[in-house]
């Protein structure tokens, strides 16, 4: 049995194509699970994931939307996620029938830093959460010292929503997403 749940939804972007992540790409999984520095950025207070718990995280995750890995030159150089909003103190700022999702990015190569792949990862997954998914608000949870995270997300059309003791809520509407793109053009 998989690990991580499997979808057929690949994205092109500019320079960047998603393709689902699958359980093949679990090595780099674990590799990048088992580097501190990543795991810091991601908010977390663990220096290690094992295999077991990186199994259980990419189950639980996959199965809530749509997991990518990110290809860029013809490797895998990261991961990303939009999927359905799991975090109570997003959901209870919309009401019921409000579609909120939220991505995640991990670039976890990290001679790939500093390219723009966050931004041409998270622009690829926007327009695919407005266009094809027809979401009404998008959110991106980012620690509050992830600052590489922060600009990624501003430059994209996000801006703070809110935030808790530990994390930044950054936060795109539909409304916001269709004037920020109308600037651009």
């Amino acid at each position: 049995m998989s690990v991580i749940k499997p979808h057929d939804i690949t994205l092109y972007g500019n320079d960047v194509t998603l393709i689902p992540l699958s359980d093949m790409h679990l090595p780099l999984l674990y590799k990048w699970n088992a580097d501190s520095e990543l795991l810091m950025l991601d908010g977390s207070k663990e220096e290690y994931r094992d295999e077991n718990e990186v199994n259980r995280i990419y189950s639980l995750i996959s199965s809530m939307g749509y997991a990518f890995a990110i290809e860029y030159d013809g490797m895998i150089v990261g991961e990303c996620l939009l999927a359905k909003m799991n975090t109570e103190v997003a959901l209870q700022a919309h009401s019921a029938e409000t579609d909120i999702r939220r991505i995640d990015i991990l670039i976890g190569e990290k001679e790939y830093w500093g390219r723009g792949l966050g931004s041409k990862v998270v622009n690829t997954l926007v327009d695919h959460a407005f266009i094809a998914e027809q979401t009404d608000v998008l959110y991106a949870v980012i620690s509050d010292y992830n600052e590489r995270s922060r600009h990624v997300f501003q430059k994209t059309g996000f801006s703070l929503g809110f935030s808790d003791d530990e994390d930044l809520y950054y936060k795109l509407t539909r409304q916001e997403y269709t004037e920020y793109r109308n600037k651009k053009v």
